[in-house]
């Protein structure tokens, strides 16, 4: 009986590093974008525990971007979790979905020359007319 060679599995998905989750509690709700330890490294040059962040949130035709912004004045601040990954946690804006929606990646779309502005494309849900945003006219 003759033997071929298997063929390679295919390479695993490189994402981002980057995702973004919404959850909503009794509070209200909550979006939390979350770095590994690689994506804080390609996108700050550094760890961002404990650095302080302005999220911005794009509108118009920057609609469905959202840029993390390095700024020692900024209000949110990234705190550490596991595996070197850290986390950005915010208030919810008006074009998000109701209900909570588990993280899904973001794609880098530029990072400033000195490391300190990243923008970033929002999933989908994340979106007004995305599929499962606010106004999504689709069918579940």
């Amino acid at each position: 009986m003759p033997f071929s060679e298997a063929p390679c599995a295919p390479a695993p998905k490189t994402g981002s590093g980057i995702s973004m989750g919404l959850r909503e509690k009794k509070s209200g709700k909550e979006v939390r974008f979350t770095l590994n330890e690689k994506a804080q490294e390609e996108c700050f040059g550094q760890p961002i525990a404990d650095c302080s962040f302005k999220v911005m949130i794009g509108s118009g035709e920057d609609d469905g971007y959202a840029q993390l912004r390095l700024d020692d004045n900024g209000d949110v601040i990234a705190k550490p979790s596991m595996r070197g990954s850290a986390f950005l946690t915010i208030g919810h804006w008006a074009n998000l979905p109701n209900g909570s929606r588990p993280a899904a990646e973001c794609i880098v779309k530029s990072v400033s020359d000195d490391q300190t502005v990243v923008t970033i494309k929002l999933p989908e849900w994340a979106t007004p007319t995305g599929k499962g945003g606010k106004l999504d006219k689709r069918a579940p």
